[in-house]
């Protein structure tokens, strides 16, 4: 979902009792990575410099990020009047819902953090110890089926490139500090588009994954959305790939002549899989170039009025094309506006035609 980027806390993970869950033993594949201040930061047992070069070690890490869902509206994202209480906490998503994801074959889950319930005014180190503790009761619940985990801490986004390239630099120096041998997970500006991603050059630090994420075109995955762009919610039922004469049709809906010329290019641009494809070389020659691991954390499409078989087709282009060039994957999202599967009562439905584009296994009835 095109939603704000990761901001955190340096010295966070001293509070989080998580922490010390996050050195498994060797062989059960689990980890937990934590987001501080945009950067995602491998919690992993620390391996020596003597033992494996950092590079090297980021791109081992980066093994473990290979096929993953996003878990939204649970620790963030949370637009009910109630707000973040016990109850939400602990029925939004259950052990059910978790062994689901495993039964799907997804290796890991990103779990989005929002900081505000977790810290009070004028008292930035005391962390609410009951907070925390519905923090640490979920990671561990992902951990039991042997999942990974991405805690991603993301309030607003910083617009400015270049001002972003200088902040990110202090806070993985200031990781460094507390975390010599952690893996950090970096991002680029604004939304961590690709072409955010492209713009940077890598930190002066090996032991970094990059990351990024993919809507694009937006028009077609955030068709119907009421947030964004303001065009977006008179789109429906646009078609991928694109054509200039069916995308022709849908232009109609929109009264701005303006945004209705987006709507028309988004055709004559022919979106497919060949045009994904494109977008993936690019990622992967910056990666080549810098010698550094890169994955994508997001990419999905708000299923609300999108056709499912172009939605579908869509996601089937882009997991193919990214498993292709040797990115790994977060869908956006587990149960969300743009899940892979849909909760009635709370009671998780698998949607058989999202599962199978993700090249995942649908679970028995």
């Amino acid at each position: 979902m095109k939603n704000h980027r990761g901001v955190g806390v340096t010295g966070l993970t001293k509070h989080f009792s998580i922490h010390e869950m996050s050195n498994p033993p060797a062989n059960d594949g689990r980890l937990v990575l934590i987001s501080l201040l945009a950067l995602l930061l491998l919690c992993l047992a620390p391996v020596s410099q003597s033992q494996q070069p950092n590079s090297a070690l980021a791109a081992r890490r980066a093994q473990h990020l290979r096929h993953g869902i996003n878990l939204s509206e649970w620790f963030a994202q949370v637009y009910d009047p109630q707000g973040y209480t016990k109850e939400h906490f602990e029925i939004w998503n259950t052990a059910q819902d978790i062994a689901m994801i495993k039964a799907m074959d997804f290796d890991h889950v990103r779990l989005s953090v929002n900081p505000q319930p977790m810290f009070r005014r004028h008292q930035a180190d005391h962390i609410p110890a009951d907070y925390l503790g519905y923090l640490d009761a979920a990671v561990k619940m992902i951990l039991n089926q042997s999942l990974a985990v991405v805690i991603d801490i993301h309030p607003d986004s910083v617009r400015d490139s270049y001002r972003w390239y200088g902040i990110q630099s202090r806070l993985a120096a200031a990781i460094r500090e507390g975390a010599p041998q952690n893996t950090i997970i970096a991002v680029g500006a604004r939304w961590d588009d690709d072409d955010d991603l492209l713009f940077d050059q890598p930190l002066r630090d090996p032991n970094i994954i990059y990351n990024f994420h993919f809507y694009e075109p937006h028009v077609f995955t955030h068709q119907g959305a009421t947030w964004g762009d303001s065009y977006w919610h008179f789109v429906s039922a646009l078609p991928y790939p694109s054509d200039p004469e069916t995308t022709r049709k849908v232009a109609e809906q929109v009264p701005d002549p303006v945004k209705r010329l987006a709507v028309v290019r988004y055709g004559a641009d022919h979106w497919n899989a060949a045009r994904i494809d494109a977008e993936f070389d690019q990622v992967t020659a910056w990666a080549r170039h810098w010698d550094v691991p890169v994955v994508c954390n997001e990419f999905g499409v708000y299923r609300k009025v999108a056709n499912p078989q172009d939605r579908a087709a869509w996601l089937t282009d882009v997991r193919k094309s990214l498993e292709k060039h040797g990115i790994g994957w977060t869908m956006w999202d587990y149960s969300g506006g743009f899940g892979v599967v849909i909760k009635q009562n709370g009671q998780p439905s698998p949607d058989e035609m999202t599962i199978k584009a993700l090249g995942r296994t649908v679970p028995p009835h």
